[in-house]
């Protein structure tokens, strides 16, 4: 085989493994910073870099139904309530589980509640619905002093599937973006109250915010 057609998927999948770009800092909203990551998973699923990263025809297959939405204006946007990783654990009565646990680990699982909610409601529409959102996921990093805990935007489409941004908070008033495309068929943009159920029934009950005036 081409040693060229050898080396290209390893570097791409080395890039979509290292997954954030460095900290910037340009006085951006949340939601703002958010919608750079919508933009750059845009471009992933529509250029020749989406087709390069379909390891199977099932997953080109979603990566053209993703390519086909309208990402440029989201429909609605909702912050969603993030439980920390103790709390999850006390929905199912193991909360003492955490007791010897360090700080900087509860810490650690605490950041990871967010994408592990995404994956969980990815994951029951089957298996290629998750790896296909898996090998699209993009993020940034940066500075803001907007939120002191992490959080969930939840941005929506009149025609392109939602992509959740977990915003995760870090030292010296970082914050990392990680974007994921929301793999779910039927939902209702407008709807609040069908995103709650819809959490629910992945048992995250946190509470669903509609954000007011979204451009």
């Amino acid at each position: 085989m081409d040693k060229k057609k050898i080396m290209v998927p390893i570097i791409m999948l080395i890039i979509a493994l290292s997954g954030c770009t460095g900290p910037t800092n340009g006085g951006k909203s949340l939601y703002e910073h958010g919608m750079d990551v919508v933009m750059l998973m845009d471009e992933m699923v529509s250029s020749s870099y989406g087709s390069l990263m379909s390891s199977s025809e099932e997953i080109e297959q979603m990566r053209l139904m993703l390519a086909a939405g309208n990402y440029a204006a989201p429909q609605a946007v909702y912050e969603i309530e993030v439980l920390s990783f103790r709390d999850i654990l006390a929905l199912a009565e193991s909360e003492d589980i955490t007791e010897p646990f360090s700080d900087s680990l509860q810490n650690m699982l605490d950041n990871r509640s967010a994408a592990s909610l995404v994956s969980l409601v990815n994951s029951r529409n089957g298996a290629a619905a998750l790896a296909s959102a898996s090998v699209y996921t993009a993020g940034k990093t940066f500075v803001s002093s907007e939120t002191a805990e992490s959080t969930l935007y939840l941005y929506t489409f009149r025609n392109g599937n939602p992509i959740a941004i977990a915003f995760t908070v870090g030292e010296d008033n970082t914050v990392t973006a990680t974007g994921t495309f929301l793999m779910i068929d039927g939902f209702d943009a407008k709807s609040a109250e069908q995103l709650q159920d819809l959490l629910r029934e992945a048992g995250f009950p946190g509470a669903v915010r509609l954000l007011p005036d979204v451009p």
